[in-house]
């Protein structure tokens, strides 16, 4: 403590150093007296200097809780109110005439707690010095209460707030509905081109700014691209292949189809090194392990990419559940990612691979020739009714595969599908054969209304007149052109994409919508 008073001091006189002066001066004369004057007030300067600084340095120590700091404040500040009321009693007694042996002691005694009360009755009552010392003590007081109650009232409005989310809850009232992430598009570079079979591509993809790519995704999730194809801007959605945990990329794995010009044009002209405009992933053909005690990824062709994401993704993570894997393909040359899913089956023992080709050349042990049957799923699935079933594939595949589901007794609940291939065909459709008695469809957004034609269906309505509703597979599995139906009443002929939330909460796909009324839509 003493090295610390000395470090706060420097080279200023100690207050001791004045009064051995004193005693050893039996009267002063003028000059002596001058000198004791000016050390005096240096002093009593010195000493406001220390318990300004210090007083502040207090306050923001008490805010902060630093105890430490509070302690060394303290320290300094009683060092302060020593220098100050040193040259104070310097002052005083000279300026009331009084012997300098007398000063010298009356100090001493003050430092050993001798003096009596006698001494506040002789100077009639509080001097100057002990009222503002009593003041500076009141402010010090009334700041800490003042810090006290401020943290006091925002843990008060910390804990009412906790008690009435609680409440809420005991109340059954429903939270208010989440802030939805901001929609990201922006562009990916090819890094990497791999040929996975003679009309089969994967693109890895990553952030063009470098570090992660700047989006989130769930396993089975498309990612939308834009490319100028020709001058003319198309717009894709290709599932992702990789799984979320790879964060430094993400691999869409594309099919080359001859009448489809984005894939021709992505197989034929991009190269590593190009960028790629993109949109936010989306889509619910989605599987991360919460869902289900087990799950059955079923795929065909270029339809394995989702399940691939499934599957990579659970082994990532270390999910421990039965993994039944089974895909069908022409020749085993066509069967894409073949060593890594070997190489997946051998290490994972939960994981259960088989594969239907229709032309096998060689003998492989999780292999057979021949289609998918109902009796195969049994089979090699058991139980397969309490299972949930992923399925991807071309339409034809896909219309087989939930015949024999159904014919196992699956629970049509328990039924994600996904279909793949080149869709179904563009079509534009004109209003010219729109009725006085047709039914109007209203987008409310877009403040237009529009008569709704039997053969149309809401997005070739919305197309007709210039409202933009996204869409991609035309055949309502993607979700993509999922909208919310405000009144009025749509058939639709496929609604794969929709799950029991999504019908509680009125949404349709544009894609099927058809009216048997007049309707209203947010869009």
């Amino acid at each position: 403590m003493e090295k610390m008073r000395l470090g706060m001091q420097g080279a200023l006189p100690t207050p001791k150093d004045l009064y051995p002066t004193l005693m050893s001066l039996p009267e002063l004369n003028e000059e002596e007296r001058d000198k004791v004057l000016q050390q005096s007030r240096q002093r009593m300067q010195d000493g406001m200097e220390l318990i300004n600084t210090h007083l502040g340095l207090m306050g923001r120590a008490a805010d902060k809780d630093d105890f430490a700091a509070m302690q060394t404040a303290t320290y300094n500040l009683h060092q302060g109110l020593a220098r100050f009321d040193s040259g104070l009693a310097v002052q005083r007694a000279l300026a009331e005439g009084r012997k300098p042996r007398n000063i010298a002691l009356e100090w001493f005694k003050t430092e050993l707690n001798l003096n009596s009360t006698s001494s506040l009755q002789r100077s009639g009552g509080l001097s100057f010095f002990h009222w503002f010392v009593m003041g500076l003590l009141l402010a010090f007081v009334a700041l800490v209460l003042v810090v006290h109650l401020l943290k006091m009232r925002h843990a008060t409005k910390l804990l009412q707030h906790l008690v009435d989310s609680d409440s809420a809850k005991e109340l059954d009232t429903p939270a208010p509905p989440p802030v939805p992430a901001p929609r990201w598009n922006g562009r990916l570079q090819v890094t990497r081109i791999f040929q996975e079979t003679p009309d089969i591509k994967t693109f890895r993809l990553v952030n063009a700014d470098g570090g992660p790519v700047p989006f989130t995704y769930e396993p089975g999730q498309f990612l939308s691209i834009r490319m100028n194809v020709e001058g003319e801007t198309v717009k894709r959605t290709y599932t992702i292949a990789s799984a979320p945990t790879q964060r430094y990329y993400c691999e869409l794995t594309i099919k080359r189809e001859e009448l489809g010009k984005m894939s021709r044009f992505m197989h034929q002209q991009v190269n590593e090194g190009d960028l790629i405009e993109a949109d936010k992933p989306g889509g619910k053909f989605t599987f991360d392990g919460s869902e289900a005690e087990s799950i059955v990824l079923i795929g065909g062709g270029v339809g394995i990419t989702p399940l691939m994401a499934v599957l990579r993704y659970l082994t990532d993570a270390g999910w421990k559940k039965p993994i039944y894997f089974l895909f069908a393909c022409k020749t085993l040359d066509d069967f894409i990612f073949r060593r890594e899913l070997e190489y997946l089956d051998a290490r994972n023992d939960n994981l259960h691979l088989h594969c239907f080709v229709s032309a096998l050349e060689e003998s492989v042990f999780y292999a057979e020739q021949g289609r998918i049957s109902a009796e195969r799923i049994t089979a090699l699935v058991p139980e397969i009714q309490s299972r949930r079933v992923h399925l991807c594939g071309s339409p034809p595949m896909m219309d087989a595969v939930k015949a024999m589901l159904a014919e196992l007794s699956v629970p049509k609940d328990q039924i994600k599908i996904e279909a793949f291939g080149t869709g179904k065909p563009k079509q534009t459709v004109s209003l010219d054969s729109a009725v006085e008695s047709d039914p109007k469809v209203t987008f409310q957004q877009s403040q237009q209304t529009a008569p709704f034609p039997e053969c149309c269906t809401l997005l070739d309505v919305a197309e007709n007149i210039g409202v933009e509703i996204e869409s991609s597979c035309l055949m309502g599995s993607c979700g993509m052109c999922m909208t919310k139906l405000v009144s009025g009443e749509v058939t639709m002929e496929c609604e794969d994409a929709l799950d029991d939330n999504d019908r509680a909460a009125g949404m349709i796909l544009a894609c099927q919508a058809k009216a048997k009324s007049d309707v209203v839509v947010d869009a």
